[in-house]
């Protein structure tokens, strides 16, 4: 069962022997010293999730560029309160039906767009926005899928709201929280490392878990996209 805000901070204090101390400010919330603390931790952890299982939060977005054929990055977060889904990384792109996938910017791409031309079907990351070559302006994306992190604990509208993680995991949040909390202004070092190495420890267990739902490993091919054997090139 799920943890609420509250029953983290409480953990959190718990771990740190930090119950009823002024040390650290229990303010709820964004504002709140230990709060702050939790959510670094809970960011941190859901990144590493997602680089172990890229599928373990998905979602469709349906974007529309803009008149240079641009999609923002912001556009691919969605939800509000407790149940944002803050962008992380885009897993696939899918315009005009037509399966985008990515490069690296090159000068080569530089060329093609002041050229207009283009060397097949592909889109790459030009800063705040993602950029698909051909260029399609003002057009509602087929798809573009992306993972995604949960509402920060320090951003719950309330203590009583359950945190979005892993059952079972809590620890590994709270431990690294309260290594935070230990050290800060240095003043209490080794008991900060034992508990950080508690939460790491906890989370290769977690880690192993959720790689992978089935008992089979992931099996390495190529993909099916006529984007790369059928595009043109230079």
């Amino acid at each position: 069962m799920s943890l609420t805000r509250a029953q983290y901070r409480t953990k959190a204090q718990r771990r740190a022997d930090a119950v009823s101390s002024s040390r650290w400010d229990t303010t709820a919330g964004a504002t709140g010293e230990i709060d702050q603390f939790l959510g670094e931790s809970f960011d941190r952890a859901w990144r590493r999730i997602l680089n172990a299982n890229p599928y373990y939060r998905v979602s469709k977005r349906t974007p529309t560029s803009d008149a240079n054929g641009q999609y923002l990055i912001s556009d691919l977060s969605a939800g509000s309160a407790d149940s944002q889904e803050r962008f992380y990384r885009i897993l696939k792109v899918a315009i005009n039906n037509i399966t985008y996938p990515f490069q690296q910017r090159s000068e080569q791409e530089f060329l093609a767009e002041s050229l207009q031309v283009y060397r097949g079907y592909y889109w790459f990351q030009e800063g705040s926005k993602i950029t698909a070559m051909p260029i399609s302006a003002s057009t509602q994306a087929t798809g573009i899928w992306v993972n995604w992190i949960p509402t920060r604990i320090d951003a719950l509208s309330g203590d009583g709201i359950a945190v979005d993680f892993p059952d079972g995991y809590e620890g590994i949040v709270t431990d690294w929280a309260a290594a935070d909390m230990l050290g800060k202004g240095a003043a209490e070092a080794g008991a900060a490392e034992y508990l950080r190495g508690q939460g790491n420890d906890k989370l290769d267990e977690m880690l192993q878990d959720l790689a992978r739902v089935s008992i089979d490993a992931r099996q390495p091919a190529y993909g099916d996209s006529s984007a790369d054997w059928g595009a043109s090139v230079w």
